[in-house]
C-alpha cells in the first residue's frame, strides 16, 4: 500500500499557486495540476467525452473531437445548476486519474495535487493535508491582468464565484503568503521540512 502522503495545493484565481508549485517540483516533489489534466481528460477519455455530449449535446466537441470551451463556458458559466451537473462528470476521472498518478510515484516524501476549486468541490478527502496560497486582492487582479486576456471586471466575477481566502485558511493545513513581501522560499522550506518529518512518521 502506498504510504505516500497526498498534499492539496490550493488557493483563488491569481494568488500563485502554480509558483508555489514550482518551487516544490525543484525540491524534488512531484505535482499533479488537476484543472490541466481535466482538460485533457475531457478530449482523450471516451467515456468521459460520452457523458459531457449526453448532457450539453453535440457541439460541445468540434468535429476534429477537440472540447469546445467556449460552448460549454458560455452554457455553465452564469448557471450554477449546469456548472454543477459538469463538475459532477468531470471530477470522479480526475480523482481517478490522480489516484492512479499517485500510486505510480515511488521514493517520495509526498505528492501534491494541485486544485483550484478543491474546498468548492468538496475535495478535501481527495488528500492528507491541504496548503492554500492566499495573496491581496490587488495583487491577484494585477496578476491576471498581465496574465489573461480579461477585462478587470471579467476578473472580480470570476474571484467571487470562489470561496473568499479567510474560509480557505481557516480550513487549511498549512498557509502560504504569496503578497510579494514575504518570502516565499523560506515558507516552502519550512512546510517542505514538516511534511517530510510527517512523512517519515506515517511510514514507520
Amino acid at each position: 500500500m502506498n504510504k505516500i502522503l497526498k498534499i492539496g495545493i490550493t488557493g483563488g484565481i491569481g494568488s500563485g499557486k502554480t509558483t508555489v508549485c514550482h518551487l516544490f517540483e525543484k525540491k524534488g516533489i512531484p505535482v499533479y495540476y488537476a484543472d490541466a489534466k481535466a482538460k485533457e481528460l475531457v478530449e482523450k477519455n471516451q467515456d468521459l467525452k460520452n457523458a459531457i455530449i449526453q448532457n450539453f449535446g453535440n457541439e460541445s466537441y468540434f468535429d476534429d473531437g477537440k472540447y469546445n470551451i467556449k460552448f460549454i463556458s458560455n452554457l455553465v458559466f452564469k448557471n450554477n445548476s449546469k456548472l454543477q451537473v459538469l463538475s459532477n462528470i468531470i471530477h470522479p476521472y480526475v480523482i481517478k486519474d490522480a489516484q492512479q498518478w499517485h500510486e505510480a510515484q515511488q521514493n517520495v516524501p509526498f505528492t501534491i495535487k494541485e486544485s483550484a476549486l478543491l474546498f468548492e468541490n468538496k475535495l478535501e478527502y481527495t488528500v492528507d493535508k491541504i496548503i492554500t496560497v492566499i495573496a491581496p486582492l490587488e495583487i491577484r487582479i494585477q496578476r491576471l491582468l498581465l496574465r489573461d486576456n480579461l477585462t478587470n471586471s471579467q476578473i472580480v466575477e470570476r474571484i467571487e464565484k470562489q470561496l473568499p481566502d479567510d474560509i480557505k485558511t481557516k480550513f487549511a493545513d498549512f498557509v502560504v503568503v504569496n503578497d510579494n513581501t514575504q518570502n516565499l522560499e523560506s515558507q516552502i522550506q519550512n512546510i517542505y521540512k514538516i511534511l517530510v518529518h510527517k512523512s517519515v512518521t506515517k511510514s514507520k
